[in-house]
């Protein structure tokens, strides 16, 4: 079973950026969506660590590996409508991964994914 935690420098994981971004935000929103991406997580909960890390080098239309350890997921694949992008990372013992940052997608260049890449090599 893969365990998903939400950004690992604050403490009140309901109170992050990325815990909000997805939860909030863009379940107000965009609520379909939202629907799809919940789906998702819920979906890689439901594995292992092995299936995900499966999932994520066989699956490219879904997951994408960035940088080493650092990967997104989109959800859906590909819309005209947006797309949620999820960036995580696995946790250095690889006992769960670690939601990063999130995003709602609907132009050609990503708000928040030099944010991630910052983040995540301030986890390493």
């Amino acid at each position: 079973m893969v365990v998903i935690k939400y950004d690992p420098v604050d403490k009140l994981e309901k109170n992050t950026t990325a815990y909000k971004e997805l939860n909030v935000k863009i379940k107000n929103k965009h609520r379909d969506l939202w629907e799809m991406a919940d789906q998702c997580l819920e979906d890689i909960k439901a594995h292992d660590m092995k299936d995900l890390v499966e999932k994520i080098h066989t699956n490219t239309k879904m997951f994408r590996t960035i940088t080493v350890n650092l990967y997104e997921i989109r959800i859906p694949p590909q819309s005209k409508r947006g797309v949620i992008r999820i960036y995580f990372s696995f946790a250095e013992d690889s006992s769960h991964i670690i939601i990063i940052e999130v995003e709602y997608k609907n132009e050609t260049k990503s708000k928040k994914l030099e944010n991630a890449k910052k983040r995540q090599r301030g986890m390493s």
